[in-house]
């Protein structure tokens, strides 16, 4: 199914997002209330590490999580990276960090490892995904860690992950096998926003009814 999904322009994210999200996310309840929950578990990863640390955000986008990562981060040298300018232009007005415009499947930190990795609803525009993995893999410090978000459910699939240039949506075993397989070892893996599947379930099937 996801496999027929409508590509936008970019071949991967439609550049006009950028500006629609950034005029309601600081109030919108579910970027709200995944910023809450990103806060909570990096706060806990960050808590042992010794100041100086790297953080890189890739996907960065207009910024929102990028300014929680730093909040979060008070003591580590935080990088946001963004395949599109578009984003990058908002995300310098909602944090002091370093913002680098680049792919993340040919980026240009060398021999630089991080810490932390975060990527947050990113994976999901990605066809070669398994591939992207590997690469972030390859950019940890020994004992470094990916913070990683992606949407859940693919019988959850609708028109909104076609406009969004979404190719897939993610079961816990899928996402569990793809970075077992690219080398990661599983230390956290949970649902957010579980109150509202049900209402998003019926809401699907209404849809496809229609």
């Amino acid at each position: 199914m996801a496999e027929s999904a409508k590509q936008p322009p970019s071949g991967g994210y439609d550049l006009v997002h950028f500006a629609k999200l950034d005029a309601v996310e600081d109030r919108h309840f579910w970027f709200r209330a995944r910023g809450r929950a990103i806060d909570s578990v990096v706060r806990q990863i960050a808590a042992p590490l010794a100041p100086g640390y790297r953080v890189l955000e890739l996907g960065c986008g207009n910024g929102t999580v990028l300014r929680i990562l730093q909040n979060a981060c008070p003591t580590a040298k935080v990088i946001g990276m963004d395949l599109f300018l578009e984003g990058l232009r908002f995300a310098k007005n909602r944090s002091n960090c370093l913002l680098i415009q680049g792919d993340m499947r040919k980026h240009p930190f060398g021999e630089t490892k991080f810490d932390l990795i975060g990527c947050f609803d990113v994976l999901e525009h990605l066809r070669d995904d398994v591939e992207v993995l590997r690469g972030i893999h390859a950019l940890l410090a020994p004992g470094g860690a990916l913070f990683l978000t992606v949407p859940a459910h693919m019988s959850l699939w609708s028109s909104f992950d076609e406009v969004s240039g979404h190719c897939r949506r993610y079961s816990a075993a899928e996402l569990r096998q793809k970075l077992v397989g690219t080398g990661f070892r599983m230390e956290y893996l949970s649902q957010f926003m579980v109150s509202i599947l049900p209402l998003m379930s019926t809401s699907r099937r209404l849809s496809h009814l229609r």
